[in-house]
């Protein structure tokens, strides 16, 4: 494990299908700093702290693999009504840590991005574009921001953006919602969701276009174990391992109260780590419901994050100076105890 941070955690016995050397994905915290995560290695440290001034103000961060490139939205005024939002890009490759630039404005794109009062709070790097729902939780609007590019060069030289109603095509139909998290399948091109309300979904993209197709998957109802040993619906933030031969979720806790009675009984700000069993197919549950309880739990970390991106092939290896999560030795210490207790226990409780 990096120096230079406080990376809380606790490993439980859970066995995953993904290589832990390709497992290495992004996350942006509260702060608008850039960490690097792997669940499997027990791992997270600070790589790029962005140096923006507006707390919380930055969300729906994806990851270019094959570029080696982040993205994600930012709100560079304070939260509020007919907010407008910009579109920010760090080039690992070719700038060091802090070393933003902005890849698109509302004003460039014409749209804001968002919502009018929302951030998008998901989004995933596919085919040269970047995949989103924005914040207004009854929108049946996929949204694809194109980026156009010099020849084979990795310098973006323009945008435009593309918005797809899930809702005019055949089949099942798009349950809407807060986010949540999306991720993208670059393998299959299938686009898998996961919303504040527990849906749990996909989306074949390749089948955009042509609306006599069907081309959303209910996948099933996400719950977590709560402390009496009984389920919460829950929402988690998502990214592929770099292979895709697993799915992760995270838990975050971005308000006290949504943290109540979870396990481990987190605050404010933190995060719990999930693979999602056999997740390409719908949940095998008659009630329709996908429980992941402590089995499934693969790291506990502070701090969580607003969003999770995609997977490096090659990780970031050393951490860069950025602020610890303010979180107390006696507190991390009792919360892994009490994992432990619960752990050592777990086949009583439901599955």
């Amino acid at each position: 494990m990096a120096s230079g941070c406080l990376c809380l955690s606790l490993v439980l016995a859970k066995p995953a299908q993904a290589d832990p050397a390709k497992t290495f994905f992004y996350g942006i915290a509260n702060n608008n700093t850039i960490y690097q995560v792997n669940p499997l290695l027990n791992q997270q440290f600070p790589v790029n702290p962005t140096g923006l001034g507006v707390d919380q103000g930055s969300n729906g961060i994806a990851y270019d693999t094959g570029r080696d490139q982040f993205f994600f939205f930012y709100n560079p005024t304070a939260q509020g009504q007919n907010q407008t939002y910009d579109l920010r890009f760090w080039n690992r490759k070719s700038t060091g840590p802090g070393s933003l630039q902005t890849v698109a404005t509302s004003t460039d794109v014409g749209d804001p991005l968002g919502s009018r009062n929302r951030i998008p709070t998901n989004a995933a790097f596919y085919n040269d574009s970047l995949w989103y729902f924005d914040g207004d939780p009854t929108s049946t609007i996929l949204r694809q921001l194109k980026l156009t590019y010099n020849g084979a060069g990795d310098t973006i030289s323009g945008t435009s953006i593309e918005n797809h109603d899930l809702n005019t095509y055949s089949g099942a139909k798009y349950a809407p919602g807060m986010y949540g998290d999306v991720a993208i399948n670059a393998k299959t091109g299938v686009l898998y969701g996961s919303t504040t309300n527990g849906n749990y979904y996909k989306i074949n993209l390749g089948l955009l276009g042509d609306t006599s197709n069907p081309i959303y998957t209910d996948l099933g109802e996400i719950q977590t174990l709560n402390d009496t040993g009984g389920y919460v619906t829950s929402g988690l933030q998502l990214s592929f391992s770099a292979d895709y031969s697993s799915l992760f979720g995270a838990r975050f806790c971005n308000e006290a109260a949504n943290c109540t009675g979870y396990v481990p009984s987190a605050k404010d700000g933190d995060g719990v780590y999930f693979e999602i069993p056999d997740y390409n197919n719908p949940t095998h549950n008659t009630d329709g419901t996908r429980q992941l309880g402590l089995a499934d739990v693969l790291y506990f970390g502070s701090p969580g994050f607003r969003d999770l991106g995609g997977s490096a092939t090659v990780p970031i290896n050393e951490a860069v100076p950025g602020p610890l999560p303010a979180l107390g030795l006696a507190t991390a210490f009792g919360w892994s105890r009490r994992l432990r207790r619960r752990a050592s226990g777990s086949s009583s409780l439901p599955r």
